[in-house]
């Protein structure tokens, strides 16, 4: 009987032992994929950012540029029409004199 005893707890100890290593390895593997998720997770922060940030640079500099860009279109076609406006009035100028001199 003392024999059979030492055999359960020889038995026990060493099922104890497998669980044990089998818990390790498990939080071991907790522990690996808790640390890759952390590092995803980080990685996939920096990208975000990254891309919110040139999504913002390019639409502040798409904004600035149509912005540049109409102000200019603005400008050459107020500075076009004026010398189109002052060509006119030299034409009526010139209409008037030659009008006044063939009376």
């Amino acid at each position: 009987e003392a024999i059979q005893r030492f055999s359960l707890v020889r038995q026990r100890d060493e099922d104890l032992d497998k669980d044990l290593d089998n818990n390790s390895d498990n939080n071991l593997d907790n522990n690996l994929d808790e640390e890759l998720n952390d590092d995803m997770n980080e990685a996939l922060d920096e990208d975000l950012d990254d891309g919110l940030d040139n999504s913002l640079d390019n639409g502040l500099d798409n904004s600035l540029d149509n912005g540049l860009d109409n102000d200019l279109d603005n400008d050459l076609d107020e500075g076009l029409d004026d010398n189109l406006d002052r060509q006119r009035a030299d034409m009526r100028i010139e209409d008037t004199r030659i009008g006044s001199k063939s009376m």
